[in-house]
């Protein structure tokens, strides 16, 4: 990202409440345990970073056998199916002609934040997604979300790879699409358009009037997220760009794909919004918070930054794949 879009800019310092030589010695104090408090916190992220590695080394098994059973590679045994609370679910008959878990993915998506980026074009194609696995690039911090598809009528990829690159300080840096290779005639993320040319009229010359056919990119989630189909105009409009994608890539890889059967039944979320419970007793809406609240129901946590900030990437998790 562009030095011009760093969100840590210099901001104006406020002193109006430093009084006094000796205040200024004590804050300048304050200032030196910050440091010293900021170097303790970055000697933590890293002995978290290394107990991520473990346990998520651990973890990859499970993802994995979570993938075979999915796909219908695997059948779970009685054994297990011994989950602490299991589910039922009545009026259920047998269809020995399902395999694994149809639109496991597709589903998982549509119970997420996600879902605000999901267009009818992308329905389809996303019930062949079977798996989106996290996995390590290198020894480094950088790390993929790779999406697996089984074959389908769309496209040869049987893995879509998007890999997030980092600074050595944890800075985001860019993101990398692996592209779509479409069948003939099936990439649905682009329509031809006729678009009319009139020329301008010159001396002794009349207006001219042409047609071209031109390809516009319709937004969905495969053109906008998966594998963007339009250039970025400016660095700022492609600095926006990787945020956004961060932002989804973010969500999936710290919340959906560990939680991902919950999100399949639709009792997880991942909106960073809480609600709080006062209590049976006081109101404390007022017809201002109830205004306030469809406003911000309105907005998606996914949305398009102001383009004066650079993301602020959490620390990957540094894994195998999950």
């Amino acid at each position: 990202m562009s030095e011009n879009n760093e969100v840590e800019m210099e901001l104006p310092i406020d002193t109006s409440a430093i009084t006094s030589t000796e205040v200024l010695n004590r804050i300048n104090a304050l200032l030196s345990l910050q440091d010293k408090q900021n170097e303790l916190t970055e000697e933590m992220e890293k002995e978290i970073l290394a107990i991520e590695k473990k346990y998520l080394q651990k973890f990859q098994p499970l993802a994995e056998k979570r993938f075979e059973i999915v796909s219908g590679k695997v059948e779970p045994s009685k054994e297990d199916q011994q989950c602490k609370a299991p589910i039922d679910v009545e009026n259920l008959t047998s269809k020995p002609s399902d395999k694994g878990i149809p639109k496991f993915w597709l589903h998982v998506l549509q119970n997420t934040e996600v879902k605000d980026l999901l267009e009818e074009c992308d329905m389809e194609p996303l019930e062949y997604l079977v798996d989106i696995k996290i996995v390590q690039v290198g020894d480094n911090q950088d790390y993929s979300l790779d999406f697996h598809f089984s074959e389908n009528p769309f496209f040869t990829n049987t893995v879509i790879t998007k890999t997030v690159k980092l600074e050595e300080d944890g800075e985001l840096k860019e993101i990398v699409s692996s592209p779509i290779n479409w069948k003939d005639g099936k990439n649905f993320t682009v329509q031809s358009k006729k678009k009319t040319v009139k020329s301008k009229p010159t001396k002794g010359k009349a207006a001219t009037t042409t047609s071209t056919t031109v390809q516009e990119v319709i937004p969905c989630f495969f053109s906008t997220f998966i594998s963007p189909s339009e250039d970025p105009v400016t660095e700022e409009e492609a600095d926006e760009i990787m945020y956004i994608q961060y932002q989804i890539i973010a969500k999936l890889k710290d919340v959906v794909i560990p939680e991902a059967v919950n999100f399949f039944l639709g009792r997880a979320t991942d909106s960073e919004e809480q609600d709080y419970d006062f209590g049976e007793g006081e109101d404390f809406e007022d017809e201002d918070d109830e205004d306030e609240e469809d406003e911000d129901e309105e907005e998606q946590t996914i949305k398009r930054p102001s383009g004066k900030g650079k993301a602020q990437p959490q620390q990957p998790q540094d894994c195998k794949q999950q």
